[in-house]
């Protein structure tokens, strides 16, 4: 990890500076980490576990807020690394996903309005979601016995605590 000074190198980026006092330095200088405390970083992506419990439109504004989105799982990785981190942390609880059906009974996709891998369908739902079921459903994550089989469609308006994700932090 590099240590600049405030306003070095355009420095920028809402929680990504921190500030660090060292050893025999007169001035405040930060420490630059990739993702914002709090958060946890894998590949080129920070993760934060909320533990509100709010509906799924809610818990996307929470993300947007802090500088992100629900979590959209785009490998069996980020999968696994999701559902392992959501079953340590959790006591039973599931956690949103970015995953939605745009209006009832239509196709799915994630808030960035990229669809679904075709394969994930098969690998990460417990049961395929029923594409004649009208109410407006999302997808949560629920931390059981395999990080396969872990999604299920929930109706929007329970409140569950959520997964955010955002792009990591860098300084041009």
């Amino acid at each position: 990890m590099g240590v600049i000074r405030p306003g070095e190198n355009g420095t920028s980026g809402p929680g990504l500076l921190h500030p660090k006092k060292t050893e025999g330095s007169t001035e405040r200088e930060r420490e630059c980490r990739p993702c914002p405390e709090g958060w946890e970083s894998f590949g080129e992506r920070c993760y934060l576990y909320t533990h509100d419990r709010l509906d799924w439109i809610s818990s996307q504004y929470h993300c947007l807020s802090v500088g992100g989105n629900l979590a959209m799982v785009k490998s069996e990785e980020e999968q696994i690394l999701l559902w392992k981190r959501a079953k340590e942390l959790s006591q039973g609880d599931s956690y949103w996903i970015g995953l939605r059906n745009g209006n009832p009974g239509g196709t799915w996709h994630w808030v960035d309005d990229s669809p679904v891998e075709k394969g994930f369908w098969d690998i990460f739902w417990d049961h395929e979601p029923d594409k004649g079921d009208t109410r407006e459903l999302c997808a949560r994550l629920s931390p059981g016995d395999s990080h396969r089989a872990g999604w299920y469609a929930t109706m929007c308006k329970n409140s569950l605590k959520s997964i955010c994700e955002r792009t990591q932090g860098t300084l041009q």
